[in-house]
């Protein structure tokens, strides 16, 4: 049985993950997307509200409360955002200024007939698309999302979800085929030039590279759709490359014997 501080912090952490789906839904709107998806925020206020009626009648054992607090935990997952102090006080009034948000993306990351599923080094690379703090939700063949298989997040700093984010990870048990559907916003000062900015060049070293099955060199790289690399770099040098993206595999390369400065520009 949960303690009512367990309780209470899943409850703040939900809101919390509520209110900024609601702001990157928003922000997407006034970007120019047509359509945002407000299915999962409103499933999750559901399950707030439904643990909160419980925890102020104190019910903290019921079937009830253990389906819905069950409901929040899978809903919360492990939240980027970081746990809230519900002890927490302001004092007096503050002032927050709130940086102009621009560069909002939303995009899918298809995958196919994998049991492990991973966007990597996502502090060098995707967070400069979609910020430190993304969005994911994971959907397999159906576009039906999948709320059983929970990423693992790993950071910087173990179990410090303020430190910089490397990787999302999804494990399966058998081979699955769907995509994975990731968003956010890259804040920007008021003269930067919007979602006009050019995408900054992906930086690998020789120790980011893997061998397939055959022994040939390959870097993995997890890409939306919308985009794919047109330029590699190794050295200085410009390499003939080639991106598989069933696999999220750039090949092209001979070998890791030798410290080498990988850039990998994409459009």
């Amino acid at each position: 049985m949960p303690s009512p501080t367990d309780v209470q912090t899943s409850i703040l952490t939900g809101q919390l993950k509520v209110a900024n789906m609601a702001l990157s839904n928003i922000s997407a709107l006034q970007a120019g997307a047509l359509r945002v998806d407000w299915w999962n925020a409103i499933k999750g206020t559901r399950s707030i509200l439904a643990v909160s009626n419980l925890y102020q009648l104190g019910d903290f054992s019921s079937s009830i409360f253990q389906t819905a607090y069950s409901c929040l935990r899978r809903f919360v997952g492990i939240y980027p955002c970081g746990a809230i102090d519900p002890n927490a006080q302001n004092p007096g009034f503050n002032i927050i200024n709130n940086p102009i948000t621009a560069n909002y993306k939303e995009d899918i990351i298809p995958f196919t007939n994998q049991t492990t599923v991973g966007i990597y080094n996502y502090n060098t690379t995707l967070a400069l698309l979609y910020g430190p703090n993304p969005g994911v939700f994971i959907y397999q063949a159906g576009f039906t999302e999948d709320e059983q298989t929970p990423p693992t997040y790993t950071y910087q700093t173990a179990n410090d979800p303020t430190s910089p984010l490397l990787s999302i990870v999804w494990t399966f048990a058998f081979p699955a085929t769907g995509y994975i559907k990731i968003w956010g916003s890259v804040p920007v000062s008021v003269n930067g030039n919007g979602s006009n900015a050019p995408i900054p060049a992906f930086e690998y070293t020789d120790a980011n590279l893997l061998q397939d099955t055959n022994g040939i060199w390959y870097l993995p790289l997890t890409l939306p759709v919308t985009l794919r690399p047109y330029y590699v770099e190794v050295n200085g040098n410009q390499v003939q490359a080639t991106y598989e993206r069933t696999s999220s595999r750039l090949y092209g390369f001979a070998n890791n014997n030798s410290p080498q400065t990988i850039l990998v520009s994409i459009q």
